[in-house]
C-alpha cells in the first residue's frame, strides 16, 4: 500500500514539473505582416521556414529577389513590357543604338539627361549632340524636346518636331512614306543621303562631330581664318578633320601629319 501511494505521488510531482516548463517557454508570438520579406538566408529564421538559401518570402511564396521578374529587388515591383529581372533591376531589351538606363531605352548620342553615359545630364541651355553636351545644334539640325535632330530623316520628328511617322512607314526628306526616295539610304529607320546627313555621313551611324559638316559622305571642318583643315581617322569608315594652326601645332607643323620630334615645338611652321 506504502508503495502505491509513493508510486501515485511521484507521477503527480513529474505532472506538474511539466506543466511548469511547458507554461514557461510559452510565449505569444505576434503574427507575422506577410507583406513584409523575410530573408530566408539569415541562419536564426531558416529552421521555421521552407525555403532555401538566397530565397526571400513574398507572401506565401519564396522567390529570388534577383531574377524574379514580378519581385524583382523587393516584393510585389514588378517589370513591365517584358524586361527581364538581372541583379534585382528590371533590364531593358533595346534595339540598335539604344542603351538600357534605368530601365529605359536612351538614345546617349541625344538624350539630354544621359548624354554620352547613363545619368550625365546636360546643364540648363545646352544640348546633347553626339554624346557631348553643347550650348545649341549645329547647322542643319533642329532642336526638338531638348534634342538635335534632322527633321528630314527623323522619323519622330519628321518634317517638323513632334511630327511621328507610323510604325509602318519612314521619313524620307521630311515626309512620311513606305520607303525611301532615290539617293536615300535607310538607316535605323530613317531615309538618309549619306552624301549629307550630319548624323549619317558616309554610311549609317557615322555622325560628324560639333562644327563640321558632312560633304560628299565625309565629315568635313569649316574652319575659321588663319586656320586649316587635317584629316583625322582617315581610311576609317567614319573619317573626320581637325582645324589645327599649322604654324605652332606641333602634330601638324608647317603641313597635316607633319609631327615634330618629342621635346620640340613648331614655330612658324618649323620643328625647332
Amino acid at each position: 500500500m506504502t508503495l502505491c501511494t509513493s508510486a501515485q505521488t511521484h507521477n503527480w510531482f513529474a505532472a506538474l514539473v511539466l506543466l511548469a516548463i511547458a507554461a514557461c517557454g510559452h510565449k505569444d508570438t505576434p503574427a507575422r505582416d506577410a507583406s513584409v520579406p523575410r530573408d530566408l538566408a539569415s541562419p536564426d529564421l531558416a529552421p521555421d521556414l521552407p525555403c532555401g538559401h538566397r530565397l526571400t518570402l513574398c507572401g506565401d511564396t519564396c522567390v529570388n529577389l534577383e531574377t524574379d521578374d514580378a519581385n524583382c529587388g523587393a516584393c510585389g515591383r514588378a517589370c513591365l513590357n517584358g524586361q527581364p529581372c538581372s541583379g534585382g533591376s528590371c533590364d531593358c531589351i533595346c534595339q540598335q543604338g539604344l542603351t538600357c538606363c534605368r530601365g529605359t531605352c536612351l538614345d546617349l548620342d541625344r538624350d539630354n539627361t544621359s548624354c554620352g553615359a547613363c545619368d550625365l545630364a546636360c546643364d540648363s541651355g545646352q544640348l546633347c549632340v553626339d554624346g557631348a553636351c553643347v550650348d545649341g545644334c549645329q547647322l542643319g539640325l533642329t532642336s526638338c524636346a531638348l534634342q538635335c535632330v534632322d527633321t528630314l530623316d527623323d522619323p519622330f520628328n519628321c518634317g517638323a518636331c513632334g511630327n511621328v511617322c507610323p510604325t509602318d512607314s519612314v521619313c524620307s526628306s521630311g515626309a512620311c512614306t513606305t520607303s525611301c526616295g532615290p539617293s536615300l539610304t535607310l538607316c535605323n529607320s530613317q531615309c538618309t543621303n549619306l552624301e549629307t546627313a550630319l548624323l549619317n555621313c558616309g554610311v549609317c551611324g557615322c555622325a560628324c562631330a560639333a562644327g563640321r559638316v558632312c560633304a560628299a559622305g565625309h565629315c568635313t571642318c569649316s574652319c575659321q581664318a588663319g586656320l586649316s583643315a587635317c584629316a583625322r581617322s582617315a581610311g576609317s569608315d567614319c573619317p573626320s578633320c581637325d582645324c589645327v594652326d599649322l604654324a605652332t601645332d606641333t602634330s601638324n607643323c608647317g603641313a597635316c601629319d607633319v609631327a615634330c620630334p618629342t621635346g620640340a615645338t613648331c614655330v612658324n611652321g618649323v620643328c625647332k
